[in-house]
């Protein structure tokens, strides 16, 4: 089957081009040391860990039933932004469950993201790239 091309002439009209809207320009982070800052976190979810072996111990002791996983909760500095983005990896389970605004202060916002981690994939937040 052959199609024949339209060419339409003169009705060509230039007019100026305008975006919608006005840029997001993103919180800035907060300044830190970034390697006293790591090991701090990495301090955290060694003892995050280390809880949640003694929780399962008791619970099995006590043949509690419960969810395979760990909920933790991510918190910004108020005032500044929080990337939630790379919270998530959905190829290994690690759900972003919900992200919501906290009022701290005068004027001033935290964010907090509560994530789900299944069994096995919690040491996907520490691994070094």
């Amino acid at each position: 089957m052959v199609y024949k091309h339209i060419f339409i002439t003169g009705n060509v009209k230039a007019e100026k081009y305008k975006t919608k809207g006005t840029p997001v320009i993103p919180k800035p982070l907060p300044v830190r040391n970034r390697a006293s800052h790591s090991a701090k976190l990495l301090q955290q979810f060694d003892a995050i860990w280390a809880e949640k072996a003694q929780l399962q111990q008791q619970r099995g002791a006590e043949q509690i039933a419960f969810r395979e996983g760990t909920y933790i909760s991510f918190a910004s500095a108020a005032g500044h932004d929080l990337i939630t983005k790379s919270l998530e990896d959905l190829k290994q389970g690690i759900r972003l469950l919900n992200v919501k605004e906290i009022p701290v202060g005068e004027n001033q916002k935290q964010i907090r993201a509560t994530v789900y981690i299944p069994n096995g994939k919690e040491g996907l937040f520490t691994i070094y790239t």
